[in-house]
């Protein structure tokens, strides 16, 4: 079987032999160009995602500072809204007192006219109705100064918290 190949190649003139070395040769260089080529595409590639590799990191870096800094201004005017809080109760209670201490006064003041044996005459029911009134009042706004002092410390809690750039 070796023998009868053997002979169909001598059939073959040798320029066709010379021919088919010629074109692997150049099959060959081609090859191997390409594989420069792509060798050189892989080096440039490594290099990109090098470099996005790097910008990534950069990048997370400046988020976690950024939201670092975000939580600490949102922490900041929290703890500054509860001092305010704090504050705004005590003049509310301070308000109150201030209020139950007229109320005190006024209370005694009656007591002490009632007991003088002088009838109850008109200007005194006048003056005891315009009492209860101003204190009912002075009340009601002690709490609407009280829940208009609690939304500007919101108003003021949120403009702190909000980022700037």
């Amino acid at each position: 079987m070796a023998t009868t190949f053997l002979k169909i190649l001598d059939l073959v003139p040798s320029w066709v032999y010379a021919l088919a070395l010629i074109a692997l040769g150049a099959a060959n260089g081609v090859l191997l160009w390409e594989n420069k080529d792509l060798q050189v595409d892989l080096s440039l590639q490594q290099v990109n995602v090098s470099q996005l590799q790097a910008a990534i990191a950069g990048a997370t870096a400046h988020a976690a500072q950024e939201s670092a800094t975000l939580t600490k201004k949102v922490l900041d005017a929290q703890n500054e809204a509860k001092k305010r809080e704090i504050a705004l109760r005590a003049d509310v209670q301070h308000a109150r007192d201030a209020l139950d201490s007229l109320r005190h006064a006024a209370d005694v003041r009656r007591a002490a006219y009632r007991l003088t044996g002088v009838p109850p005459s008109t200007s005194t029911d006048a003056a005891d109705t315009a009492l209860d009134l101003l204190l009912q009042c002075s009340e009601r706004y002690t709490a609407l100064a009280a829940a208009a002092d609690g939304h500007a410390s919101d108003i003021k809690t949120l403009t702190d918290a909000w980022p700037k750039r």
